[in-house]
């Protein structure tokens, strides 16, 4: 399971989630920053799973309903308008845990921000 990356910029005192564009400059004020990484929560854990789950049925779905694959006719038990919500409903319950996540972890980022701040005089922050 990938780790969370952050940014946090000095510069700035901003802490956000890294992009992959951005690589290790800060969005707001273009200097480098200094990286955070934080463990995913089981509920990022859970997001993984649901959207795996998600995946899968929607491809049963696609193959059975759309495709009349005869691979898939096991599917032909669950109704379609079951298959939709249930797909529908994963895909919403990962996005609750998805925001879970990243608030968990971000709580967890802002930690080690202030354990940085804690470590370093404010005239040494600046860069």
């Amino acid at each position: 399971m990938p780790d969370v990356k952050y940014c946090y910029c000095p510069g700035c005192d901003n802490l956000r989630p890294r992009n992959w564009y951005a690589r290790r400059n800060c969005e707001i004020c273009g200097k480098e920053c200094v990286p955070i990484i934080v463990k995913r929560t089981i509920f990022g854990l859970l997001m993984y799973v649901l959207d795996a789950i998600a995946i899968v049925l929607i491809v049963l779905y696609a193959s059975y309903y759309q495709f009349k694959a005869d691979w898939a006719s096991f599917f032909s038990t669950v109704p379609s308008d079951i298959a939709t919500i249930l797909i529908f409903g994963l895909i919403i319950l990962s996005f609750v845990f998805a925001f879970i996540d990243l608030s968990k972890t971000t709580a967890i980022a802002q930690q080690k921000v202030e354990a940085i701040r804690r470590n370093r005089p404010a005239h040494k922050i600046q860069r």
